[in-house]
């Protein structure tokens, strides 16, 4: 069996202090040792050495929340349009794309995650693209199977035609598949019931957009508002059969939230859908640059993460941001949330452990520990040290020397992608 070993100036586990002077050996797909590279050397004599230099070993980074068949529409929508219109203009721009323009967007997504230190994402998909693509590029992830119905006749066909979708998928063994209803206004209330069922039946995870805008808590409460005036535009009636205190409490009432499921955005949301998040044990994608691209307003991270619920990082879709590089992420919800209380660590551990614990992998992935999977990245050490690493990597870091997903190199500075 092959050994490798990872040497550089860092070890950053993340969730223990940072190493110096240690390196990291990896056999096959797994982390086997990390000790000081003096000792590792004399261990394993006949393994590859890659000396990373004055860099930073961490763990991949995790991307919870992706719509990669979205990254063609980058740049057709202005930062700050209404939501509403934003999805409007989707459906009309969806319309029009052809399963090339898919393909090749979502080939230049994986390859921007891949470059920017990004190993295991959580991706929505409507077109059945993206999961045979990640596939075939090596990340690691869960795909969440977009589910949308607002009629009886459409929803049962939709649903028929997501089973086969879901049932005909076949990981390599990095990726599984899961379902996405895509939020409460967008099933009707038998659909989502089947959603829910049916994921428990066959062990699948969840992941929906919930309480992302004030419209759609105005919709939950009262049926009405730009929702309404939506979903009547497109020529359906609203789907709810009763009225609930918030989508939150819609999805609990329908069974829908337990500890598999990934609520993204979580915007709008009060002490009282915190409390059922917590209990549910369910975990939120927070994605700062999509809620500021379209206007939604500020989430609650502090609250989230203080009443116990588990925060990840998500990008969400190039059509409602400016790029996929999850350290841009990290450094806008550093910007956003850093006079709240939110600390450089706590950034870094939602883009890895708190990422890896929403998509049910954090007994492989998130963390830099002998036995789990060598998902890794290998950071350039930043030039001004604060004594805050973790800020000074959120500050500085903008290139990836080497991305590696269990135990394969998939990406290197020098040679691009293997």
């Amino acid at each position: 069996m092959s050994k490798t070993i990872l040497i550089a100036e860092m070890v950053l586990p993340v969730l223990s202090p940072p190493l110096n002077g240690c390196a990291v050996t990896v056999e096959d797909d797994s982390i086997i040792d990390i000790e000081p590279v003096q000792i590792l050397e004399k261990k394993y004599p006949d393994a590859k050495r890659i000396d990373l230099k004055n860099a930073i070993i961490m763990p991949g980074l995790i991307n919870i929340h992706t719509h990669l068949e979205l990254s063609g529409l980058k740049g057709c929508f202005r930062e700050g349009i209404d939501f509403i219109d934003w999805i409007k203009g989707l459906i009309e721009k969806k319309r029009v794309l052809k399963r090339a323009e898919y393909e090749t967007g979502v080939a230049n997504g994986i390859k921007e995650l891949i470059g920017t230190g990004t190993t295991s994402v959580g991706e929505i998909t409507s077109e059945d693209i993206s999961p045979y693509m990640l596939d075939s590029y090596g990340i690691r992830g869960k795909v969440f199977y977009e589910v949308i119905g607002l009629s009886y006749f459409i929803s049962k066909y939709i649903w028929f035609k997501k089973r086969a979708e879901i049932n005909r998928f076949r990981g390599n063994g990095l990726t599984e598949a899961g379902i996405s209803p895509h939020s409460c206004y967008s099933l009707t209330y038998g659909l989502l019931k089947r959603v829910g069922n049916y994921s428990i039946r066959h062990g699948l995870s969840l992941s929906s957009h919930i309480s992302e805008t004030k419209d759609e808590s105005e919709f939950i409460r009262s049926g009405g508002g730009k929702i309404k005036e939506l979903l009547n535009g497109l020529g359906f009636d609203t789907p709810l059969p009763f009225h609930s205190y918030s989508p939150t409490f819609y999805f609990n009432e329908l069974g829908l939230l337990r500890k598999d499921f990934i609520a993204a955005h979580a915007v709008w949301v009060d002490e009282k859908d915190m409390d059922i998040m917590k209990e549910s044990s369910i975990s939120v994608a927070h994605c700062p640059r999509s809620n500021l691209f379209l206007n939604v307003g500020k989430s609650p991270v502090i609250k989230l993460l203080k009443t116990g619920i588990n925060v990840g990082l998500g990008t969400d879709s190039l059509a409602s941001n400016h790029s996929l590089n999850m350290w841009d992420e990290m450094r806008s919800a550093y910007k956003l949330h850093r006079d709240d209380g939110l600390s450089s660590h706590e950034i870094i551990k939602m883009a890895t452990v708190n990422g890896a614990k929403a998509l049910g992998l954090d007994d492989k992935v998130g963390t830099i520990e002998v036995g789990k999977k060598a998902d890794l990245i290998a950071v350039k050490m930043p030039e001004n040290l604060s004594g805050d690493i973790y800020s000074d990597l959120i500050r500085e870091t903008k290139n990836i020397l080497i991305t590696m997903v269990s135990g394969k190199i998939l990406y290197q500075e020098e040679k691009g992608w293997n």
